[in-house]
Formats: structure tokens, sequence, C-alpha cells
């Protein structure tokens, strides 16, 4: 069962993190939607409902339950997951697929640790989006541990903050991949990253979650 549990969690978020990355852009010029120098309706759309699916499914599994905790769960969880992937890491991908240390900047902490020399920009570039990925999993961390404040869970999803370290590593390998494949180019990784982050970061969850304390 607890198999079954994190593999549906992991597709579930593979789907959804793909969304939230922009698969549902295409109904802009279906629905004859314009930009005017914005983020499209459906880019939106998709990004809140990858928070709200994360934190009702999420609450669901640390409550089992519809009652006022699980309320009070979904509503911290959705918080987390949206300021989690709130700040920007776009221009970390674009130095992976361009295989420099772009100009523009994304969090000016990271951007001053990691690229601040443009040598090895391939490891500069998946390392600072490392850093971005460990951000992340911290703001999901402190939104299961404020769950666990009225709530106790596994304790193993302590943890989680180890595994946004990963983010890097798998947009970079991502890249190389589409790279090497004669029908692709490298920049079409990035789709694909998207896909593979979010099963592992939600799969990652639910398997921490259902892991017996």
């Amino acid at each position: 069962m607890t198999t079954f549990v994190v593999f549906s969690y992991a597709i579930i978020g593979m789907v959804i993190n793909r969304v939230r990355g922009g698969s549902l852009t295409n109904l802009s010029w279906h629905m004859n939607w314009t930009n005017e120098g914005k983020e499209s309706p459906t880019k939106t759309i998709g990004k809140h409902l990858n928070d709200l699916v994360f934190g009702g499914l999420f609450a669901y599994l640390c409550t089992y339950s519809f009652d006022t905790k699980f309320l009070v769960a979904f509503s911290v969880l959705t918080i987390s997951m949206w300021i989690g992937r709130s700040f920007g890491w776009g221009t970390y991908i674009n130095g992976i697929i361009e295989r420099k240390v772009l100009p523009e900047e994304e969090i000016k902490w990271i951007d001053k640790l990691v690229l601040n020399k443009t040598n090895y920009p391939l490891l500069r570039n998946t390392a600072a989006l490392s850093l971005r990925g460990l951000i992340w999993t911290i703001c999901l961390t402190v939104g299961f541990a404020i769950v666990n404040l009225f709530n106790p869970i596994s304790f193993k999803i302590f943890s989680l903050p180890l595994v946004g370290l990963l983010m890097g590593s798998i947009y970079f390998l991502t890249m190389e991949i589409c790279e090497r494949h004669s029908k692709k180019v490298r920049g079409q990784g990035w789709s694909l990253g998207e896909l593979c982050w979010g099963f592992i970061l939600w799969g990652t969850c639910a398997l921490l979650l259902t892991v017996p304390i």
C-alpha cells in the first residue's frame, strides 16, 4: 500500500509540476488570450493549481481526515508550496542550457556566492540551481513542521531539505540526455527536468511521510 501511495503521489507531482511550469500555456493561443508583457493566465492558473493540489494531497496524507486539522494542514502546506516555488531559477537553467554564466540576477545571495565568476559555467549554474532547490524544500519542511505541531507526522520528513540539493543535478542530466538524443535539442531538457523534479520532490515527500515513526 505504501508503495502504491508513494508512486501515485510521484506521478501526480510529475504531471502537476509540469503544469506549474507552463504546459497549459498553449491554451492562451487557442483561447485568444494575450500576454501584453505579463505572465499568461494559464501559466498563473497552473502555478496556483500546483500549490492547491500539493496542499490537499499532503494535508490528507498527514491527517487522513477531512476535519479541522485537514483544513489547517491544507492551508499551511499550500502556502509553503507557494512560497517555495515563488523564487526564480530560470537564469540558472538557461545557464545550464547555454553553458555560460548569464548576467541576469535571480537570487542575490546565490548569485554572489556561486556565480561570482564565469569559469566552470555548468558547475556554477548546477550548484546555483541546487541551492535554489534547497530553498524550496526548506519552505516545504517548515510547512510540515507546523503541521507536526498539532498533528504528529513522521520525523523523517525533516530530512527533506537534502532532496532539494538534487534539483541542479536533475536538470543538468535532463539537458545532457536531450542533447545526446538525435531528435532533440538541449533546451528541451527543461520540460523533461520539470517532469523528473516533480516526480522526485512529491514522491520523496510521500515516502518520508509514510515511513513509520
